[in-house]
């Protein structure tokens, strides 16, 4: 057990930005403020989500992959590094839960809709200021990026956790 949590100090100590899949909007906002990115900076395709083939774990289910019973060491791990996550002072600061929620419409919109029409008219679609954002061109060049590198990422992420290849 020592070496277990040992071992999670350690790791836990080596993570600047930690990322829970969870909040998965909310620390690309927490991403985009650190950076000064722009919004079109984190933009995504969701992969899955909502899919009839995706297999989902029910509240129940998760608790008990995550209880000491099954794996006392992923547990440990989880819950120091979704410690770390909601430590973060962004998390404090007043109006950021109203603008994940604005991102992550505003994301769907752009993946689903907006950048599908974009790179078929070939015309820019403009996304007027907020207060969360100046006002930005989406190009039909930037869409592309947005939903190749999207699905990209995610094709590497797969790979190396399923198959524990290196991406290429």
């Amino acid at each position: 057990m020592t070496a277990i949590k040992e071992f999670i100090k350690d790791a836990v100590s080596r993570i600047d930005l930690p990322i829970l899949n969870e909040k998965f909007d909310a620390s690309l906002v927490i991403l985009k403020k650190r950076f000064c990115w722009e919004y079109s900076d984190i933009f995504y395709v969701s992969q899955n989500k909502g899919s009839s083939s995706t297999l989902s774990l029910s509240e129940d289910s998760i608790k008990k992959v995550l209880s000491k019973e099954v794996n006392l060491g992923d547990k440990m791990l989880y819950d120091a590094v979704s410690k770390l996550w909601w430590s973060q002072p962004e998390l404090k600061e007043t109006g950021f839960w109203k603008e994940v929620a604005y991102f992550t419409q505003l994301n769907i919109r752009v993946t689903s809709q907006i950048c599908l029409d974009t790179i078929k008219s070939q015309k820019p679609f403009t996304v007027e200021a907020t207060q969360y954002h100046p006002k930005f061109v989406l190009t039909p060049t930037l869409c592309r990026d947005i939903m190749y590198f999207s699905r990209k990422a995610y094709e590497c992420a797969s790979a190396y956790a399923f198959k524990r290849n290196i991406c290429r």
